[in-house]
């Protein structure tokens, strides 16, 4: 049986690892000079002049017995329909610690016979901690319990739906052949400021977007007035009984193409989006 192992640093999304492919981190300040009228040169050359950010953003693997990420946008859809409490997560690799981090942007790829990866980006307005010098790496002699089957997959993938215009749905409903989906969820977010305080008091949530992009081979006709497909991607590892499962149930149609090119299948391709 296949396992999967750390390398150099542990990736953690709220205290829980995850399978890292790749892992960054970005901090920026707004500086800028001051100028006095009457004077061509600046009377103070550099000057905070907007908030101060950071950014972590990671790519893994799907792990369906949890994502930490998508637990988040999750929490930001719950917020957005019901206002409540909402503190962001902590985000740590590398010795570099953010409190307060904020979900901006999700996403995943599914392509048939391969894994299926994700991508999260958080913001945070907050003061980061870091040490002075790179961690030694801990794990490299143990094991991730986790098997590599059971890593989320193309090939246990679902994409269930309430109409006749998708893959693997009920009897009723039209087959197509499902070739590659993406996933995205985006959220814009709002820093709240007080006179005499760096860092902002509360980040809310403002507006937040679902998209479904997919290629197969059935087109699908657009009705004018908007057609509401209900949407359900399931996803499980080769040999795991669990499931990752991502609910659209006021999803939209707005775009359907039909494309054909030398030495390839025509392909149908849609546009999926819900709003928040």
């Amino acid at each position: 049986m296949s396992r999967i192992y750390y390398d150099q640093c542990e990736v953690r999304i709220n205290n829980t690892g995850v399978l890292a492919i790749s892992a960054s981190f970005n901090s920026d300040i707004t500086m800028g000079p001051v100028y006095t009228l009457g004077k061509r040169k600046p009377f103070k050359k550099q000057i905070t002049t907007g908030p101060s950010s950071s950014t972590f953003q990671i790519s893994y693997l799907i792990n369906p017995t949890g994502d930490p990420a998508f637990n988040t946008v999750k929490e930001i859809k719950n917020f957005i329909s019901a206002p409540q409490s909402y503190n962001g997560v902590n985000i740590g690799f590398a010795g570099v610690s953010g409190q307060k981090c904020y979900l901006n942007n999700y996403s995943l790829k599914v392509e048939p016979n391969n894994v299926i990866t994700a991508q999260a980006s958080y913001i945070t307005y907050e003061p980061i901690i870091t040490n002075a010098l790179f961690p030694v790496p801990r794990n490299l002699t143990n094991p991730n319990n986790a098997s590599a089957d059971s890593i989320a997959h193309s090939s246990k993938t679902n994409l269930i739906s309430g109409r006749n215009v998708f893959a693997k749905g009920t009897a009723s409903e039209l087959t197509a052949d499902l070739y590659n989906l993406t996933y995205t969820f985006s959220c814009n977010l709002t820093p709240i400021y007080v006179l005499g305080q760096q860092t902002p008091v509360e980040v809310k949530p403002i507006r937040a977007q679902e998209t479904v992009n997919m290629t197969e081979n059935l087109f699908t006709k657009l009705v004018y007035t908007g057609e509401n497909i209900p949407l359900r991607i399931q996803m499980s590892g080769l040999l795991d009984s669990n499931s990752f499962t991502i609910e659209m149930p006021d999803a939209f149609i707005n775009n359907s193409t039909v494309e054909s090119n030398l030495d390839d299948i025509v392909r149908a391709t849609k546009t999926i989006v819900q709003y928040y």
